[in-house]
């Protein structure tokens, strides 16, 4: 589950692409609708993770792989309110299948997109979960303490986001809002 709140209302999201609109005072809801097209062909997504940039409202979600790595997906839509169009893949993937890819959202999880702005633009930095032990599910959890986390910055072309290549240096400028390599 998460939670995402913005000028418009206040919302509660499930893995199973629910969302649920709360009271202004956030200790009831509204109203409940479900969007499937965020799942993908997932059936359900994990951790869902949903943020605002311009006018385009951004669903980023797991498959349900427990604390295992696996390929990010994301949707976009005008309003929390849909319609929620599935987008695709949020880093490269090399087999679909999720078979062997080594990528896997460079081994992450989707949990936060957090907007620095500053006085020369916004930059959307996206943290994943990285789970000590992408492949077993014979002990899940065990090393959670081992856990990390991915930071790297989302690229912007229209209102396509992607991770398309893994930063293992760059830098951020809080004040002017922008990152480089």
């Amino acid at each position: 589950m998460s939670a995402y709140a913005d000028d418009t209302g206040a919302y509660v999201l499930t893995e199973s692409a629910h969302v649920f609109t709360l009271a202004s005072d956030c200790h009831s809801w509204l109203s409940e609708k479900s969007y499937s097209a965020v799942n993908g062909d997932s059936g359900g997504s994990e951790s869902p993770t949903v943020f605002k940039a311009g006018s385009t409202y951004y669903w980023i979600g797991s498959y349900k792989t427990g604390w295992r790595a696996n390929n990010n997906f994301y949707s976009t839509a005008p309003s929390m309110s849909g319609p929620w169009t599935y987008q695709g893949f949020l880093a490269p993937v090399t087999d679909p299948a999720d078979n062997i890819s080594p990528e896997r959202t460079w081994l992450s999880q989707s949990t936060w997109v957090q907007p620095v702005t500053g006085c020369s633009g916004t930059v959307y930095l996206y943290w994943g979960d990285h789970w000590d032990g992408t492949e077993s599910t014979a002990a899940p959890g065990k090393h959670n303490n081992l856990a990390t986390y991915v930071f790297q910055p989302l690229v912007f072309n229209g209102t396509k986001i992607s991770l398309p290549t893994y930063k293992t240096r760059w830098t951020i400028d809080v004040g002017a809002g922008t990152w480089s390599q």
